[in-house]
């Protein structure tokens, strides 16, 4: 399942059973590719029968575009209820500390989050924090072209994380 899905890039590329995209733009239903499941709803308004039937959730750039940060607790603690037992989050989200000021530049961010704040968080909801790699992507690669390209970002993961120029998003891998 992948939570404020959008246009589907990560879903219509990936290999799963099952695919879920989830999201309240109306858009995401013409970019889904075939065979793809489209929910319009808020996370924490998904319907309940797919409680405890979802093996893994995504989100990525989701929660820094929340009112609160209690309406953040409350879309985590919706993604809890919808794993099964030992289901995995993994949630790719701006560090509020490795961009500084540039993470306001987007009008619609609302909640600053870091990667102390993001642990907190998970675990009052209930997962066990895995992974975290600080300095995992760019902030954006709205900036660049050839940050966009698929062999820039493979190469750019396999930079030790210290060295990784421009990193500005965090990524966190939980369990239920």
């Amino acid at each position: 399942m992948d939570i404020g899905a959008g246009y589907c890039e990560f879903l219509n590329t990936i290999q799963a059973g099952k695919k879920i995209a989830v999201d309240v733009n109306p858009d995401t239903k013409k970019h889904a590719a075939p065979g793809v499941l489209v929910i319009l709803s808020t996370a924490e308004r998904i319907p309940k029968r797919y409680d405890g039937t979802i093996d893994k959730i995504f989100m990525s750039n989701v929660l820094e575009h929340l009112s609160t940060k209690e309406h953040v607790l409350e879309v985590l603690t919706r993604a809890y209820k919808l794993l099964k037992s030992n289901g995995k989050i993994i949630i790719l989200q701006p560090n509020i500390n490795l961009v500084k000021e540039h993470y306001w530049d987007f009008f619609d961010h609302y909640v600053p989050l870091n990667g102390k704040s993001m642990q907190e968080v998970l675990d009052l909801c209930g997962f066990k924090l895995e992974i975290y790699i600080e300095r995992f992507l760019p902030y954006t690669t709205k900036t660049t072209a050839f940050v966009q390209h698929p062999l820039f970002i493979q190469l750019y993961l396999l930079l030790p994380s210290a060295l990784r120029p421009y990193a500005g998003q965090s990524l966190f891998i939980g369990r239920k």
